[in-house]
């Protein structure tokens, strides 16, 4: 679009940040009420309340500028026209409409803040509710965030991705889930910690040789107990990335080898049985 645009009917612009959007858009709707387009007869929509905020005062400094009738007429009745966020958009047109939308003349749109916070106390009675009987994909959830490299808590990334889920809760798009085979995966990440026991020097870099193998002793005691669980061990295996980050031996050794492959392999299934790892065909499109 170039600054001579005209926009009598209506413009939908997508680019990137920084691209000149709001520039194109003032220059459109300048031009429009040049050509005669009444000041009430234009809609202008964006995302943030910020991004508003700039369009209408350009909009005015564009109309300045140009000093001529109609461009004088249009910044004295400049509040006739919306210049808005989607929700506010939205929310005028319910207002004018109430009856026919079923809704309460007075009602007042959320900002992002509050609808946070509302959520929040919605997600927070929800978990209540589950906690008290656990379902197994909650507690698997629970498992692995506890491991993910974040600096707040499993419940506070939890509900995070739900905010995120409530977020494209209008695409009706199907979700993609990257394929695991969980119990598969689980049982090789087992065997390639004993062997990587196996050939670890008995006297070196013993703080770490402890650490995994004590973790195996466990799973291997929870076995025989009968009381072993998946997501019990997967918790295990996926800890060993960070409880043995800075674990080092001998360069080029058969032991470094092994230990280096079992934290590759392991980052690699916890990246894989992130719960994070779902994503919508409109988010990917949307990152890029």
């Amino acid at each position: 679009m170039t600054g001579e645009a005209r926009a009598p009917q209506g413009v939908f612009l997508e680019a990137s940040a920084g691209t000149g959007k709001t520039t194109a858009l003032v220059d459109a709707m300048a031009g429009a009420i040049e050509d005669g387009l009444l000041i009430d007869r234009i809609a202008a929509v964006t995302f943030t309340h910020q991004a508003a905020g700039e369009m209408k005062l350009r909009l005015r400094q564009k109309l300045d500028l140009i000093a001529s009738d109609r461009s004088q007429a249009a910044v004295q009745s400049l509040d006739k026209a919306f210049i808005g966020t989607i929700h506010g958009f939205c929310a005028n047109l319910i207002r004018r409409r109430p009856v026919e939308a079923r809704v309460d003349p007075s009602f007042q749109e959320m900002d992002e803040g509050q609808s946070r916070r509302m959520f929040s106390d919605v997600f927070r009675r929800w978990l209540e509710h589950e906690m008290t009987s656990i379902p197994p994909g909650l507690k698997r959830a629970l498992s692995r965030l506890s491991w993910m490299d974040s600096p707040s808590g499993p419940i506070d990334k939890l509900r995070d991705a739900a905010w995120q889920l409530a977020e494209w809760r209008d695409h009706p798009q199907p979700w993609e889930r990257r394929a695991l085979d969980r119990e598969n995966a689980i049982d090789s990440l087992r065997n390639q910690l004993a062997s990587t026991l196996d050939v670890w020097p008995i006297h070196e870099t013993t703080w770490a040789r402890n650490i995994l193998a004590e973790i195996l002793n466990r799973i291997r005691s929870l076995e025989l107990a009968g009381t072993l669980d998946s997501d019990e061990v997967e918790s295990d295996l996926i800890s060993i990335s960070k409880l043995v980050a800075k674990a080092s031996l001998r360069p080029r050794s058969e032991a470094a080898e092994a230990l280096s492959a079992l934290k590759s392999n392991v980052k690699e299934y916890a990246r894989s049985a992130n719960p994070f790892a779902i994503r919508h065909p409109a988010h990917k499109m949307a990152c890029g």
